[in-house]
């Protein structure tokens, strides 16, 4: 299957009746956003913090390279993969198992991917793609569908009878989806629809009333069980956000599953806050009741759902004049603002700067684990980065971040190595019981990455609206394609391309908006370089750059005998229409072709008893362009 070769933005439906709002929730609002600006007023020159690493970009793009190079020394250049097991110094820990667990391969490609994509080095590309190659070649359960979770040296299953978990089925897309959006990889479309084709059929409870992903099956698939903030939270942030960015109005528009997943956050977790001293109950069962004997609470978690309420807000809010609102949620910005006050109340360092680790949800006791000292983890430090920056306009959280963010890299992030540590103290001192090693089950290149990634997207691209340049490469095609180069959610249109570089020559120069695909003519291909901007554009010159009038619609899907194609457009699409099914080597398996007067109205039927089971491409050809879907045969 192909890159889906053009976007469009949907029309969006009026607002969805919500579920009213829990008493106690309500009240317990404000009176979180009043204690947290108490916490923030006791603070030291509040609302003056600043930070070198958020103002200087060369500081960012050396993070970047040190991080990704540390990270090369882990991967196997002989069959492919990156080992788990990571020394600080970058050595494999052979005596910890040689393993290559799919969770490592798929955080440590997306972070190889955003480097290529912040740097422009496509080495770190290469080693994605060998990567992801390796884990599609050995990952995927070929009996029971799913992904294997840990693979030996050779690509060998580990533990094949272990439990299929939701926290590793949606981290396993989070590669696929970022290769995909950086190349238009074939490949990895293919890959990324069928694990989530997997996820959504084998691990959604669509039970009514009780919808929601379950935690984890068992290794056949089979008796789901468990839901909670993994199954949750993580499928927003490892690929459900960044797929409605990309996708909307598409097939793989996902708008609908957004609602679902934020309603789940905000009418089943955060209604548990009344009941807690801190965060709010992680673990339910899957009936949606809470588990009485997991009392854990993490900061990271509580930040992590304010960041993605805030980005559901951003996704939903309205844009150009006229264009109706088509909400997520309600109160999702409110929700993430009371999250990251009560963090900032309850579980912060004002003295040294970031998120506090563990708590006992019920007592509000520190979890020390039997250390003399408080700890802070590496992931939660960065998720407080990324909440302080997408909630930056309000008072306190962008220092929130500017103080976490230079304790991170004065203290977490290794001098001498590269690569940041997994714990620190309070005061940033190293946990001899706990090791200094880099990489484990748990650990790989991922949030690290990311947060270099989205600091760029956040501050300096979207806040101080620099020009920001983002590096993507797509192999040349046998025929022209339209692409959309759209790194982040900006329902306000405001993100605009000033330029693209191909190859370092001009190809297209703005500004234009970044919501529009654009087209790239047949045989083009190599390294486009497009800087972003957050200026104003002039719709009126921008016509060539925006879809086509030309609406494609497809059923049933998977389809087994026969696809049902609806045609419309606009009067402007006239002649002849062309509708081609090609196969995922780009073959051409199927084929209609009819003659448009204007206002294009048609149906066409195409027989497809005799095809292989697998991803297709639709593709709908005119003189306005083209449009395409993905599309599955079953025999």
């Amino acid at each position: 299957m192909t890159q889906l070769s053009i976007f469009t933005r949907a029309v969006l439906p009026p607002p969805l009746p919500f579920l009213s709002r829990l008493p106690l929730r309500t009240l317990l609002l404000p009176l979180c956003m009043l204690s947290g600006l108490l916490a923030l007023a006791a603070t030291p020159e509040a609302g003056a913090q600043s930070s070198p690493w958020l103002t200087e970009r060369a500081l960012l793009d050396s993070y970047v390279r040190t991080n990704a190079d540390f990270w090369l020394r882990a991967f196997d250049t002989d069959r492919g993969g990156f080992f788990t097991n990571v020394g600080r110094d970058g050595s494999i820990l052979s005596q910890r198992g040689l393993n290559k667990d799919i969770l490592t391969q798929s955080r440590n490609a997306y972070a190889m991917v955003r480097a290529f994509q912040m740097t422009g080095d496509e080495t770190y590309l290469d080693i994605a793609r060998r990567t992801l190659d390796f884990m599609y070649a050995h990952g995927w359960d070929n009996t029971f569908g799913g992904w294997h979770s840990s693979l030996s040296a050779l690509g060998i299953p580990i533990s094949p009878q272990a439990d299929k978990t939701a926290f590793i089925h949606h981290y396993a897309l989070l590669g696929p989806l970022a290769m995909w959006e950086a190349t238009g990889s074939a490949v990895d479309s293919t890959w990324f629809v069928r694990g989530l084709d997997y996820n959504n059929s084998i691990l959604w409870d669509d039970r009514p009333g009780l919808e929601g992903y379950f935690d984890r099956v068992d290794w056949r698939s089979e008796n789901p069980a468990g839901k909670g903030f993994n199954a949750t939270v993580d499928a927003l942030t490892t690929h459900a956000l960044q797929q409605q960015v990309l996708f909307a109005g598409t097939e793989l528009d996902n708008r609908d599953r957004l609602r679902t997943l934020a309603t789940n956050i905000q009418e089943r977790m955060l209604a548990t806050m009344p009941n807690q001293t801190i965060g709010f109950a992680e673990k339910y069962s899957a009936d949606w009741e809470v588990d009485p004997n997991e009392r854990l609470t993490i900061m990271g978690h509580v930040l992590k759902t304010a960041w993605v309420l805030s980005r559901l807000d951003a996704l939903g809010t309205p844009g150009l004049p006229g264009q109706p609102v088509d909400p997520f949620g309600a109160n999702l910005a409110a929700d993430a603002s009371m999250l990251t006050r009560h963090v900032l109340e309850r579980g912060y360092d004002h003295e040294f700067g970031g998120p506090y680790k563990d708590y006992n949800r019920t007592t509000g006791v520190m979890q020390l684990y039997g250390l003399p000292d408080s700890t802070k983890a590496w992931w939660q430090m960065q998720q407080a980065v990324m909440a302080g920056l997408h909630l930056a306009p309000e008072p306190g959280f962008r220092d929130m971040a500017a103080e976490t963010i230079d304790f991170f890299m004065e203290h977490f992030q290794d001098p001498v190595h590269g690569e940041v540590f997994a714990d620190r103290t309070r005061r940033g001192a190293g946990i001899p019981q706990w090791g200094d090693h880099k990489g484990d089950a748990f650990k790989a290149g991922y949030h690290s990455m990311e947060l270099a990634w989205y600091t760029l997207l956040y501050q300096f691209l979207r806040v101080d609206a620099a020009p920001t340049t983002i590096h993507y490469r797509l192999e040349p095609s046998d025929r022209a394609r339209r692409f959309l180069f759209l790194p982040l959610e900006d329902a306000a249109d405001a993100l605009s391309i000033e330029r693209i570089l191909l190859d370092g020559a001009p190809f297209i120069e703005g500004p234009f908006t970044a919501h529009a695909p654009v087209f790239i003519p047949t045989g083009t291909g190599g390294v486009f370089s497009v800087t972003f901007g957050m200026s104003p554009v002039n719709t009126a010159v921008d016509r060539d750059a925006v879809p086509s009038a030309l609406h494609l619609s497809s059923w049933p899907n998977p389809f087994q005998f026969r696809l049902q194609v609806s045609l419309r457009g606009g009067r402007g699409v006239t002649g002849p229409v062309h509708v081609i099914l090609y196969d995922v080597l780009g073959r051409q398996v199927r084929a209609a072709s009819l003659q448009s007067p204007g206002g294009l109205q048609a149906n066409v039927t195409l027989e497809t008893s005799d095809l292989a089971s697998g991803m297709y491409l639709l593709v709908v050809t005119s003189n306005n362009g083209s449009v395409s879907r993905p599309v599955m045969h079953i025999e």
